[in-house]
């Protein structure tokens, strides 16, 4: 199990593309499928973008704020039905497709738990080694902790 990818809304959308690329992540996808250049004069505003580099996927939109909106991890098939039926166990609701699964946290955040490899590249040069999220833990901060136990 390896965190992999976030998903991100803010009003910075295409400073935040800048600051990828910086860093030599690529776009992989664009929607609407326009430059900045394109549409800047028409008002109209990029739904989402997602830039990847080796094992990172970053996902970003157009919101009126700074919002995460998830967390992915990429899972096996024995790490995904642990994780699912641990956060069952605690009370999350569960969205299963064939696509990915979201785990809904009580802390206003979902949990991507994503099995298929082709969402990152082969090669993992570029890991997301760890993140700092300040979220308040309150009422039950076990809660987290319980899902991700084996």
């Amino acid at each position: 199990m390896r965190l992999f990818h976030y998903h991100f809304w803010t009003d910075k959308a295409e400073a935040m593309e800048r600051f990828y690329r910086s860093r030599k992540f690529r776009t992989a996808l664009r929607n609407p499928p326009l430059d900045w250049e394109d549409f800047r004069h028409r008002g109209i505003r990029f739904r989402i973008i997602e830039m990847i580099r080796s094992h990172v996927n970053v996902t970003f939109g157009y919101g009126t704020r700074d919002r995460l909106d998830h967390l992915g991890m990429l899972v096996d098939e024995e790490e995904h039905d642990a994780v699912a039926s641990r956060a069952r166990q605690s009370g999350m609701q569960v969205e299963e497709s064939d696509a990915r699964t979201f785990v809904r946290t009580p802390w206003g955040f979902r949990l991507e738990l994503q099995r298929r490899r082709d969402v990152v590249d082969k090669e993992p040069k570029a890991v997301i080694a760890g993140m700092k999220m300040k979220i308040p833990f309150s009422p039950d901060p076990p809660h987290v902790g319980r899902m991700a136990e084996g």
